[in-house]
C-alpha cells in the first residue's frame, strides 16, 4: 500500500484469493487513516462474521522520515532554479 491506496501489482501481492478486493468503505478508511504513509504493508483478515479488518504496518524506510525535509527543500531549490532560469531566458528572447 502507498499512500492509503492499494497495490495489486504481483510484486506487492502476497496472497490473494480470486481476485478478492475490500469493500469501499474499508479502502475509504484506508485512504483516510494511512494517505500520507509512503508505503505500508496491509493485511485483511476476515472475522468470519462478514467482518474484514485490516492490518497496517508502515515500512517507508526510515531515511525517508529523517531526509524529507532535506527532500522538499532540494526540490523546491529545484523549481525556483527552473523558474528563475525560465525567466531571464524569455526576458532575452524579448530583447
Amino acid at each position: 500500500m502507498r499512500y492509503g491506496e492499494i497495490s495489486y501489482e504481483a510484486k506487492d501481492v502476497l496472497k490473494r484469493k480470486d481476485n478478492w478486493q475490500p469493500s469501499e468503505r474499508l479502502k475509504s478508511d484506508l485512504r483516510k487513516n494511512h494517505g500520507s504513509t509512503y508505503d505500508a504493508k496491509v493485511q485483511f483478515v476476515s472475522q468470519g462474521n462478514g467482518e474484514v479488518t485490516a492490518h497496517v504496518v508502515d515500512v517507508t524506510p526510515s531515511c525517508w522520515y529523517t531526509n524529507r525535509l532535506r527532500i522538499a527543500v532540494a526540490v523546491v531549490v529545484v523549481v525556483v532554479v527552473t523558474v528563475v532560469v525560465a525567466l531571464v531566458l524569455y526576458e532575452k528572447t524579448r530583447e
